[in-house]
């Protein structure tokens, strides 16, 4: 992947590497009177060693994010045995083909075309060596590595949309998009967190809770 193709950093951005929402200290000097208590910008919050995106790798990122959770679902939700992962597989199917849809109308109005880049590459490898992954599993254990996976991805959609592609967004259309796809992303982390407790345990902890014996010594 060609250097002109990555998401260029922006040192000159002096922002708190450690910031991440309200409660923290503010900026120096240059930040004026912020109060601690106050929520930053995003622009505030983005920690200088981030990549910062053009719309059009932003548009490609979100394509790749969506389009690698509805292959690993398909390639999963007729072979998964429990009825809760199952759900999770085909809601993802769904709503993540929905966004795509969404993406595709934005392209359209905006005109502006998606950039590939060193992050949608990633977010290619990464869907694909999970397919063949999880083919090679089946039963209890497909469902727990699916679900596993779901729980993982969804935390990174949701910390990439929050930190590089919000911050990096500059078609309003663009950023409208992104703050309409979250609420969907946490949905999903919520209900595949439950479907891992159902199959797995708390956090995958390997006790299953419909289990009789689930939590006994």
């Amino acid at each position: 992947m060609g250097a002109g193709n990555r998401c260029k950093r922006t040192p000159e951005l002096e922002c708190l590497p450690d910031c991440i929402g309200p409660s923290r200290a503010p900026r120096p000097a240059d930040a004026g009177a912020i109060p601690a208590q106050t929520p930053l910008t995003p622009e505030q919050c983005l920690d200088p060693s981030l990549p910062v995106c053009s719309d059009g790798q932003v548009e490609a990122i979100l394509r790749a994010a969506n389009q690698g959770e509805v292959d690993v679902a398909n390639s999963v939700v007729n072979r998964v045995s429990n009825p809760a992962v199952r759900a999770l597989a085909q809601r993802i199917i769904t709503d993540h083909t929905a966004a795509l849809a969404q993406l595709d109308q934005l392209i359209v109005a905006t005109g502006i075309d998606p950039v590939e880049n060193d992050i949608t590459q990633e977010l290619d490898e990464s869907a694909d060596l999970t397919i063949a992954a999880l083919a090679n599993k089946s039963g209890p254990d497909l469902d727990k590595s699916y679900v596993a996976h779901e729980v993982l991805d969804h935390l990174l959609s949701i910390s990439t949309g929050d930190h590089i592609l919000g911050p990096s967004a500059k078609n309003a259309q663009l950023k409208a998009l992104l703050v309409a796809l979250r609420p969907t992303l946490v949905s999903h982390l919520v209900q595949a967190t439950q479907a891992q407790t159902t199959v797995s345990g708390s956090c995958g902890d390997g006790i299953s809770t419909n289990r009789p014996d689930a939590g006994q010594p």
